[in-house]
C-alpha cells in the first residue's frame, strides 16, 4: 500500500513538472520565507526601537575615531519623530558619548521616516494548522480535530503555554500602514554609520507618524424643479 502512495505521489509531482512552462515572459510572482515583523502600538515601543538603533549606529561609530554627534531633528518633526529623537539622545547619552547642542565640529544624525499605505484587509498569515494542548507545554499540529484535544489539556501550565504561543501576534488583521526608518551619521564629505528597519503602525495611529487623511467630502445639496407648461 505504502509503494502505491508513493508511486502515485511521484507520478503526481511528475505531472505537475511537466505542466510547468520553462519559459516565462516575466519572472513567476512568489512568496518570501515567512518573516515577523514588529507592530508598533504603545509608546515604550518606541524606545525599543531606538535603543536598538542606537546600538547600531554606536558599533559603526567605533569604526572611526571618536567625534561629537548633533541630532539633527527636523524643524516639522512627527510625536514620533521628535520622540525617536529624544530617545536617541538619552541612549547616546547613557552610553557616554558626546551629543553636541550645536552642529559646529560634530557629526551629525539625521533621521527620515517613510510612511507607507499598502491596501486594506490585506491576508494575515499566522501559523499553519491548529496547535492543540498535548499536555503541559507539549503540543500539537494538525489540520483536523485538533481543537478537540484541548479537553485533555492537564493544568494551568498548559493554558499558559497555549496564551504564550498566541500572544506572540498582533491581533487584528495585518495594517495596512508601515514606515520605514532610516537613521544616518555623516559629515560633510561621507556616510558615517546608517541604520534602516521597518515596522507595522496601528491603522488607528497614523497621525502620529504624519499620515493625515483626507476628510471624505461632503454631500452636496441640490434642488429640483419641476417645471409645468400652461395647460
Amino acid at each position: 500500500m505504502a509503494l502505491k502512495t508513493a508511486m502515485a505521489l511521484a507520478a503526481g509531482m511528475m505531472l505537475l513538472a511537466g505542466c510547468a512552462s520553462r519559459y516565462t515572459p516575466t519572472p513567476l510572482a512568489a512568496n518570501f520565507p515567512t518573516t515577523k515583523q514588529a507592530k508598533l502600538q504603545a509608546a515604550y515601543h518606541w524606545g525599543v526601537i531606538s535603543d536598538n538603533i542606537e546600538k547600531h549606529v554606536v558599533a559603526e561609530l567605533k569604526k572611526s575615531p571618536p567625534r561629537p554627534v548633533y541630532i539633527n531633528e527636523p524643524k516639522d518633526a512627527t510625536p514620533f519623530q521628535h520622540a525617536l529623537a529624544t530617545q536617541l539622545t538619552t541612549s547616546l547619552v547613557n552610553d557616554g558619548h558626546v551629543v553636541s547642542r550645536t552642529p559646529a565640529g560634530s557629526l551629525k544624525v539625521e533621521m527620515d521616516v517613510q510612511a507607507v499605505t499598502f491596501s486594506a484587509n490585506r491576508p494575515q498569515y499566522r501559523y499553519h494548522g491548529e496547535r492543540a494542548i498535548l499536555g503541559s507545554g507539549v503540543w500539537l499540529l494538525s489540520e483536523i480535530e485538533a481543537p478537540a484535544l484541548l479537553n485533555v489539556a492537564v493544568g494551568a501550565g498548559a493554558w499558559d503555554a497555549y496564551d504564550w504561543f498566541n500572544a506572540q501576534f498582533a491581533p487584528g488583521d495585518t495594517p495596512k500602514t508601515e514606515i520605514i526608518v532610516t537613521v544616518s551619521v555623516s559629515d560633510q564629505y561621507r556616510y558615517v554609520a546608517r541604520s534602516t528597519s521597518a515596522y507595522y503602525v496601528a491603522d488607528s495611529d497614523r497621525i502620529l507618524y504624519g499620515i493625515v487623511d483626507p476628510k471624505p467630502e461632503e454631500p452636496k445639496l441640490t434642488r429640483t424643479f419641476q417645471v409645468r407648461g400652461d395647460m
